[in-house]
């Protein structure tokens, strides 16, 4: 896998070692090919390194992996791009403005792509579907699952074609692949100059979405596909899951649930996938919860989260999570804020509610509590069940057993965030984001989601 530097005077070291001999010395852009990835120590603790071809070692957070598609076939780098962007008058996705379109926007990808490059129409239902369609019904019987992919949380605009790459890599080169096509939805998820409204931007942008129609043009393609004996499944991660809470709900719960009163979603999805889920464990509880806006934009709403119309929208439910994705614990943290929690005489009353679903699943919630059919699956127990892998595969395996995993117990155990320290995600930055991100690529999530794509 060919990886390129990224910080200036980059030392290769003999062995995954801060004190190892230091062997030669790399600058930024520099080309390295790498074999594989251990643990080895560094300054603040044990961390990954990647190995070399030639034997030696660098460490991760000097090295960005590249995501390269360029050796696939064709059948596998043509994919689609759906953007929920505004555009400039040429067709240029505007990312700089964070407020959704009334419009969605279409055009075909290959891979690798970058932002620069791409110029959208506005997309037509029925050419939409007819050219997936028509890509479709050239590929072999087995490739038989169309993807609609939901990105998370941007700390920087951008449309993420990086992870689009991630996705195509990590499953369509798997073995035992059934994927055909994927449709990249892109979205105004980016924060700043603060965490504190962009919450209620994802959730009013979702009920946005549903509100001009726009399921719509999924069902239409669901139905088109389907006469080529192909399905459509959905997949969503981290933050995107605020975007889905407010396309399931599309009112604000000043008086009660106000989507109780609208009109049901049709069936559309064959499975739904819930990727490290960046939202309150309660949208699992039957009725959902309406939480109190901590962080509430200018017009003060609360928000009602709920899954459970999910199930009239596909037909089997995945939700992956993990207890050791310190990034969602730090997300966490954010979203109550500092001051509630100082102030708080029961922090555990006060997070209860904000627990996130992405590290708890419904660790926090009683069977009786939690709708019905949801197929919820540890990716702790995954990995750990499996033969042991290379790091690559699936980082930090062994976090648990480090300092942030300590931290995260806390968190379990006392309802204690003062640990959690999003500074640490900012200087580790190789490591926590990416556990974040594996947790949808790793190979043992990608074989247990094409597992269940197997099942009747």
């Amino acid at each position: 896998m060919r990886g390129i530097v990224i910080k200036t005077s980059v030392t290769e070291r003999q062995k995954p070692s801060v004190n190892s001999m230091v062997t030669a010395a790399y600058n930024f852009g520099k080309i390295v090919n790498v074999t594989g990835s251990v643990f080895g120590d560094l300054v603040d603790g044990e961390d990954i390194w990647y190995k070399l071809d030639n034997g030696f070692y660098l460490w991760s957070g000097s090295v960005e992996l590249d995501v390269d598609c360029s050796f696939l076939p064709e059948d596998q780098r043509d994919h689609y791009l759906i953007s929920y962007r505004q555009r400039h008058p040429d067709g240029r996705p505007n990312l700089d403005t964070k407020e959704p379109p009334k419009e969605l926007y279409f055009v075909p990808v290959r891979l690798p792509a970058d932002t620069e490059s791409i110029r959208a129409d506005v997309l037509n239902p029925i050419t939409f579907a007819e050219s997936i369609r028509q890509a479709v019904s050239k590929l072999d019987d087995h490739r038989k699952h169309v993807f609609v992919y939901i990105h998370g949380y941007q700390l920087f605009s951008s449309l993420k074609l990086d992870l689009l790459s991630s996705f195509v890599l990590n499953y369509m080169t798997h073995p035992e692949n059934s994927i055909a096509k994927v449709l990249f939805l892109a979205w105004p998820g980016q924060g700043g100059p603060s965490r504190k409204t962009v919450d209620d931007r994802s959730v009013k942008a979702g009920q946005q979405f549903t509100g001009l129609g726009f399921f719509s043009y999924f069902e239409h393609l669901a139905k088109e596909i389907e006469k080529e004996g192909r399905t459509l499944n959905l997949l969503v991660h981290s933050f995107g899951h605020q975007l889905l809470n407010g396309m399931l709900n599309p009112g604000d719960c000043v008086s009660g649930n106000t989507s109780k009163t609208e009109k049901r979603f049709n069936r559309i999805f064959k499975n739904i996938f819930l990727m490290a889920p960046d939202i309150t464990h309660l949208t699992l509880q039957m009725d959902g919860k309406c939480l109190p806006n901590y962080f509430q934009d200018n017009d003060g709403l609360n928000f009602h989260y709920q899954f459970s119309r999910l199930k009239e929208l596909g037909e089997h439910v995945h939700v992956f999570h993990d207890k050791y994705d310190y990034l969602l614990y730090s997300s966490t943290k954010k979203f109550v804020g500092k001051r509630n929690l100082r102030r708080a005489k029961d922090k555990l009353a006060v997070t209860q509610d904000y627990r996130n679903l992405g590290n708890y699943g419904t660790g926090k919630l009683t069977e009786d509590m939690i709708e019905p059919d949801f197929n919820l699956v540890s990716v702790e127990d995954l990995v750990n069940r499996g033969a042991p892998g290379d790091l690559l595969d699936f980082p930090f395996q062994n976090i648990k057993d480090r300092k942030a995993g300590q931290l995260i117990d806390r968190v379990w155990d006392f309802a204690d965030y003062d640990g959690i320290n999003a500074k640490q995600i900012i200087f580790n930055a190789g490591r926590f984001p990416n556990h974040h991100r594996y947790l949808f690529t790793c190979r043992p999530v990608v074989e247990e989601v094409l597992r269940l794509l197997k099942q009747p």
